[in-house]
């Protein structure tokens, strides 16, 4: 089964529909000229790990939808691995040194 996200792209807002299937475990909400964002995807790809990305920098319903998740958390990347908030890259980055990022994708 899939299911919808709509999401902001680019400088000009636009809004796209985007259906991803239910197995994507990853999501990373991300915003303009963020040096974290880019090296929690870095990350991710360093492992070969297919994610969602949602970028909120120009959509403001994107944006509130990430800081309700995230507990209030408004600073991007804020990311979520089934269903489990990770938090930014920081947070990311140490638990994969920690051996947990394994952990929480099975």
């Amino acid at each position: 089964r899939d299911f919808c996200l709509s999401r902001g792209l680019g400088d000009v807002y636009k809004r796209q529909i985007i259906c991803i299937e239910d197995e994507m475990n990853i999501i990373i909400y991300t915003g303009p000229m963020c040096p974290y964002c880019e090296k929690a995807k870095a990350l991710l790809q360093s492992k070969s790990l297919d994610y969602q990305e949602i970028y909120v920098g120009d959509n403001p319903d994107l944006m509130m939808e990430m800081i309700e998740k995230a507990n209030g958390k408004r600073s991007v990347p804020q990311i979520f691995i089934n269903d489990t908030h990770v938090g930014g890259y920081d947070d990311l980055y140490a638990i994969d040194r920690s051996g947990d990022l394994e952990k929480l994708l099975s």
